[in-house]
């Protein structure tokens, strides 16, 4: 068992495996606040809009973690986790630290 205290509030989003852009399909009160996209905004898109705006800084920063979610996401394979962490920016181009904790689900039939 492990317990984890949280302050302030918890910033999550699920994306959907049934397309190949794997789209937003739920988000929390904390993604809004912290990245200062809303909901209309963030449903139905990749995350990749949080990505950092400047391409090859981007590449810079975050490449090597780039490549390896690529790669997760080609397997697909119910149960399998891995751990990312990325440079992002909100949406006042603001640089944040986003531990990206990814995970192959099956809900009712469909993949996220």
């Amino acid at each position: 068992d492990c317990e984890v205290e949280v302050h302030g509030k918890v910033m999550a989003a699920v994306s959907s495996g049934e397309s190949l852009d794997f789209p937003i399909v739920h988000l929390s009160e904390g993604f809004e606040e912290q990245t200062g996209y809303d909901m209309a905004f963030a449903l139905g898109r990749n995350c990749r809009f949080l990505q950092v705006k400047d391409a090859a800084m981007n590449k810079a920063l975050n490449g090597l973690e780039l490549e390896h979610i690529k790669s997760f996401c080609s397997r697909q394979s119910e149960g399998c986790t891995e751990l990312f962490f990325l440079i992002n920016e909100n949406s006042r181009g603001d640089r944040f630290w986003n531990l990206l904790l990814m995970k192959h689900i099956e809900v009712r039939g469909h993949p996220y």
